[in-house]
């Protein structure tokens, strides 16, 4: 094997397993302060939602770019755009009524809970903040920055679902992604999240892009918030 060849091959696997685990870990340690800045005056939940935001932006592009990498290949990518939507907006019309049953089932029967569903134009501007706020910028994260480099390693592997091989990188990025919402909310409630997390990883390997996986997360984070209006401050 050539110098170069070895080169080009160390260079394919960047970042490594440690650099990912070390960025995530930032994150999490960066979340939890900017919650904890919530508590000083001056700073206000929307201020320290939009640190967030720039946080899932901004790290990934700021890390892709130090080790030499194209964002294409992180799954930053537009001319996806009609693969992103049809899958997503396929996905969510397969899963979502599923989701909201299931939601209402265990929560006002089981759980006995008041479940009513809030449906109006604040619905409608928080539903656009789950998109663009949560789902896009989480998805740029985790299923751009996380994912893409486990995918180069272990994305061959695995059985097949619907074109798209289920390998330990869609496995360790749903994981991933559960780990950080546990660390950050201290809600062992928020485990759940490795579900969906493997409908992301999925989709993502499917699309090529993260955005379509951003539009379908912030969907199904829509559909709580018809429920829960109050996690938008309403």
């Amino acid at each position: 094997m050539s110098r170069q060849h070895s080169i080009e091959q160390q260079a394919a696997l960047r970042p490594s397993i440690r650099q990912l685990l070390a960025s995530l870990a930032a994150l999490i340690v960066a979340f939890l302060a900017l919650n904890a800045a919530r508590r000083l005056p001056g700073i206000t939940a929307d201020l320290a939602a939009v640190g967030k935001v720039v946080l899932l932006i901004y790290l990934p592009l700021l890390l892709i770019r130090l080790c030499r990498q194209r964002p294409e290949d992180f799954g930053l990518r537009l001319d996806r755009w009609r693969d992103d939507l049809k899958v997503s907006l396929l996905f969510a019309l397969a899963t979502l009524p599923l989701f909201v049953v299931l939601y209402v089932v265990w929560f006002g029967l089981i759980m006995d809970h008041h479940v009513t569903a809030r449906l109006d134009w604040s619905y409608v501007r928080g539903v656009t903040l789950m998109i663009l706020v949560i789902g896009v910028p989480e998805e740029i994260f985790f299923r751009g920055w996380i994912q893409s480099p486990l995918t180069r390693r272990w994305g061959h592997r695995g059985p097949t679902l619907l074109g798209v091989r289920i390998g330990p990188d869609v496995w360790l990025s749903a994981a991933l992604f559960a780990l950080a919402h546990l660390a950050i909310t201290f809600n062992p409630a928020t485990v759940a999240t490795f579900v969906p997390g493997l409908a992301f990883a999925w989709m993502r390997k499917r699309t090529g892009s993260v955005f379509g996986a951003g539009l379908y997360h912030g969907l199904c984070n829509s559909v709580v918030l018809a429920f829960n209006p109050q996690i938008l401050g309403g």
